[in-house]
């Protein structure tokens, strides 16, 4: 399993993901798209995220999480209005 496999099989493990777009360029960017952030802030969202990473059961070393550079948290709405121009820069 390559690592942009493993992150979304840790995050999907405890965040319900609608889309996840992740590409592998000198580090692994960006975004997910989930319901479960209606409601949370930038900061709780992010703490989510790397929570899921560190957690045991993820199975990522220390090293694979620093090369998990920038994953932006969208509601579904939020990707509705952001989304398409986001995804065409990555």
């Amino acid at each position: 399993m390559d690592l942009r496999e493993k992150v979304v099989h840790a995050l999907g493990s405890v965040i319900h993901l609608d889309q996840t777009i992740l590409t592998e360029d000198d580090g692994l960017i960006g975004y997910i798209v989930s319901p479960d952030f209606r409601g949370q802030d930038s900061y709780t969202r992010q703490g989510r995220i790397m929570a899921a990473l560190h957690a045991p059961a993820a199975h990522l070393s220390a090293d694979e999480i620093q090369q998990v550079i920038a994953v932006v948290a969208f509601t579904p709405e939020e990707y509705a209005v952001h989304g398409p121009e986001m995804h065409r820069s990555i």
